[in-house]
């Protein structure tokens, strides 16, 4: 016997060889046929695919009803590169070194019914940048630098993961992103620099 999905009214008898006829008896069967669903919601979007450290990654299973039925979520886990599943706390922190991480995740319902894992990667970030200052397009240390004033000087960037932009300050001034390299008038200058990561590190 298939019961089609939602509340069904069951009723049933036995007759016996010599037609006699057992009382009839009634009872109501919830069929629940449909899987949970699982939300992935993550605390900072990734940035093309690239996540810092502290990011956190929230699961909310769903039994949606269906003719009015529904079983309930028993219970939602998550696997992380293919690992034993765990399904308490359903909010979590990536804790590793960098690289790539793949989130699979899924709900079962009160009655077994398993959703279909679904999986998303990210890669985590949680290393700083570093700038390299230039001058005449050969790195220098930093410290104090000598130059004349037809030298260029320019600044590079350098991440290993989700690359990273520039910046400096010239004398106290504001910041600027680096664009292209400049020269200095003659005198004493202080130059600041930095750099940072398309995750904000």
């Amino acid at each position: 016997l298939t019961l089609p999905e939602g509340i069904n009214a069951l009723s049933y008898r036995a007759v016996d060889n010599v037609g006699n006829i057992e009382a009839l008896h009634s009872m109501t069967l919830k069929s629940d046929a449909t899987p949970p669903s699982t939300e992935l919601t993550v605390s900072t979007p990734p940035a093309n695919g690239f996540i810092p450290g502290g990011t956190r990654f929230s699961l909310s299973g769903l039994d949606p009803a269906r003719n009015r039925v529904a079983s309930g979520v028993a219970l939602t886990r998550y696997q992380i590169n293919g690992g034993a599943f765990i399904s308490t706390p359903t909010s979590f922190i990536l804790s590793g070194p960098d690289g790539r991480y793949v989130i699979s995740y899924q709900s079962v319902d009160s009655i077994g019914h398993a959703e279909a894992l679904r999986s998303t990667i990210v890669v985590l970030d949680q290393t700083a940048p570093g700038t390299a200052l230039l001058v005449n397009g050969i790195a220098v240390a930093g410290g104090s630098v000598v130059l004349t004033s037809t030298d260029s000087v320019g600044l590079a960037a350098f991440d290993d993961l989700s690359g990273a932009r520039a910046f400096y300050t010239l004398d106290g001034g504001p910041e600027s992103l680096f664009g292209s390299t400049f020269s200095l008038r003659v005198g004493i200058h202080s130059l600041g620099l930095r750099s940072v990561d398309l995750v904000g590190n």
